[in-house]
């Protein structure tokens, strides 16, 4: 009698041990479920299909949308805080401090202004590619179970789901780019487009700033070296002239 409580102890769990099989999905008992990328891809083709490689594309090329508002904007920053285009060269007799104030001040506001109008497409692609996939012998993964699916299996009096018929397929929650929207904007509201942008800011407005940065820098070097060759050159031409 007094071996039996330590018995099932160690005989029940709440997250039985599953398997490390290509079909099987990341458990609390297993650290990692991916061991390398080429693991990762046979696991992805065998689990998920060809698509899932693809999955959130459409939404991803959107994002070319953020690159035609943030180049625009800071070459017209640019052009009022400093009165030069983007990488030109520097003008003579001008503040190289106040020069370089308006290029930090362009980057940061272009930066802030592309992703605060272009960051809803962050959140579809995202949603679409972190949703879980349907996977073999499991209907009611997270995401997955469809609204007609969880009413038929609740019957109603908050019992346990049965099994779902064969004939209807699990399906993932989000599907297109136009659907995702629809639903996230349903169940979530206007604001879920926008969840996390500040956290984004913090990485992307400082990662933008130093590359632009150091694309006028490197701009500015060339254009500088570029006219002092030709200042050379041009007076070797004037001493071989006065030579001969």
């Amino acid at each position: 009698m007094s071996q039996t409580p330590h018995h099932d102890r160690h005989k029940f769990s709440y997250h039985p041990k599953n398997g490390n099989t290509p079909t099987s999905r990341p458990t609390l008992s297993s650290p990692w479920h991916y061991r390398s990328t080429l693991d990762a891809a046979r696991k992805m083709y065998t689990t998920e299909g060809i698509f899932s490689f693809y999955s959130g594309l459409t939404p991803a090329l959107l994002g070319l949308t953020h690159v035609a508002v943030q180049f625009p904007a800071y070459e017209w920053l640019k052009t009022k805080f400093t009165g030069t285009s983007m990488g030109a060269a520097p003008v003579e007799g001008k503040d190289q401090k106040s020069q370089w104030l308006g290029i930090l001040s362009a980057s940061i506001l272009s930066k802030i202004l592309a992703s605060s109008a272009t960051y809803p497409h962050e959140v579809i692609r995202t949603r679409l590619q972190t949703q879980r996939r349907p996977m073999p012998g499991q209907e009611y993964t997270q995401g997955l179970a469809s609204a007609a699916q969880m009413a038929e299996g609740s019957n109603g009096n908050g019992a346990a789901p049965s099994q779902a018929p064969k004939s209807v397929a699990a399906l993932p929650k989000y599907r297109g780019v136009v659907s995702t929207f629809r639903t996230i904007l349903k169940e979530e509201g206007w604001r879920a487009f926008y969840a996390g942008m500040g956290t984004n800011m913090m990485r992307a407005v400082p990662a933008a700033t130093v590359t632009m940065l150091t694309y006028e820098y490197c701009m500015r070097q060339l254009n500088t070296a570029r006219v002092q060759g030709r200042q050379r050159v041009a007076a070797f031409g004037r001493d071989g002239i006065r030579d001969s």
